[in-house]
């Protein structure tokens, strides 16, 4: 039994990827963490009782850089969940149009994580945890 600090949402269409930041998460960080690999599910999830969600930017077509599906599910969230958005990509349109989504305070691309390991993602987890968590939620 994992003794929690906190309840994250990973939103990843990749479900081995978002397995491997779950184990990472609970294991190594100590919080209670809850999939969703789709974004009907995803929709339902941020309505329960969380404290940061890290979301994919691409929750329907991985290959198409296009796919805005992931933004699009912050866009109509509850703003008050803070948010990190993980993703392969790194353009500068991309970067700004998640950094200027309700309540995303975090920013990570997928390569950062491969280079520096998941200490990344857990580091920016407890900074926005720490920084950002709706405190009522516990």
């Amino acid at each position: 039994m994992i003794n929690s600090k906190g309840r994250l949402l990973i939103i990843d269409n990749d479900a081995s990827a978002a397995k491997t930041y779950r184990d990472y998460l609970e294991n190594v960080g100590g919080y209670h963490v809850t999939v969703a690999t789709n974004v009907e599910d995803a929709k339902k999830m941020l309505n329960s009782w969380i404290h940061v969600a890290i979301v994919d930017k691409r929750m329907v077509e991985d290959e198409n850089p296009d796919d805005m599906s992931g933004l699009l599910l912050i866009e109509e969230s509850d703003p008050l969940i803070p948010k990190i958005v993980l993703t392969v990509e790194e353009e500068f349109e991309t970067v700004r149009r998640a950094l200027t989504s309700k309540g995303v305070v975090a920013f990570i691309t997928k390569r950062e994580l491969r280079k520096n390991g998941f200490k990344l993602l857990l580091k920016e987890v407890e900074r926005v945890y720490s920084e950002h968590r709706i405190m009522n939620r516990e």
